[in-house]
C-alpha cells in the first residue's frame, strides 16, 4: 500500500511540475498517461513493464485507503503477492529517479528518542520522533552564469 501511495504522490508531484496540473485520481494508470510524454519515455526506457506494473495496481491505494467495502481481489493480491509487491517497489523508485531529473528535490531527516524506566516489575516507555520533511524544485539546467563557473 506505501508503495502504491508513494507512486501517486509522485506522479502527481512530477505533473505538477512539468505541466502545472495533476488529476485528481488514485489511479495510478491514468497518472501515468497524464505525464508528459517525454517523462512516460523515460520512465518505459528504465523499466519496461511500468504500465502493466501501474494497470495491475492501479486502484490498491484508494481501495485500502478508504476501506471501500469491497476492496477486491485485485487490491487484496497487491498486498499478498510478493512479486506484485516488488514489482510496484520497483516502480515507485523508479518514479522517484524521474522526479529528481524533473527538477523535484527533497530531503526526510528522523530523529528519535525512547526513554524507558523500570521500577520494580514494572515499565514505562515513552519516545518522541520528530519528522523534518523538505521538498522543492530546482531548475534541471543551470543559468549560463551559474554553469560557466562550475566547469
Amino acid at each position: 500500500m506505501i508503495a502504491a501511495f508513494a507512486c501517486e504522490l509522485t506522479l502527481k508531484a512530477i505533473s505538477l511540475t512539468c505541466t502545472d496540473e495533476a488529476k485528481k485520481t488514485h489511479d495510478l494508470l491514468e497518472l501515468f498517461e497524464h505525464l508528459p510524454e517525454e517523462s512516460r519515455d523515460r520512465l518505459e526506457a528504465d523499466f519496461s513493464t511500468i504500465r502493466d506494473v501501474l494497470r495491475q495496481n492501479r486502484g490498491n491505494f484508494g481501495a485500502w485507503r478508504y476501506f471501500e467495502a469491497e476492496v477486491g481481489t485485485d487490491a487484496f493480491g497487491g498486498v499478498i503477492d510478493p512479486q506484485r509487491t516488488l514489482s510496484l517497489a520497483k516502480a515507485a523508485r523508479v518514479i522517484l529517479d524521474e522526479a529528481e531529473y524533473v527538477g523535484l528535490t527533497g530531503s526526510v531527516t528522523v530523529r528519535a528518542n525512547r526513554r524507558v524506566r523500570v521500577t520494580g516489575n514494572k515499565s514505562e516507555q515513552a519516545g518522541k520522533v520528530n519528522l523534518t520533511i523538505k521538498g522543492g524544485e530546482c531548475p534541471t539546467q543551470l543559468p549560463p552564469s551559474v554553469d560557466h563557473w562550475l566547469r
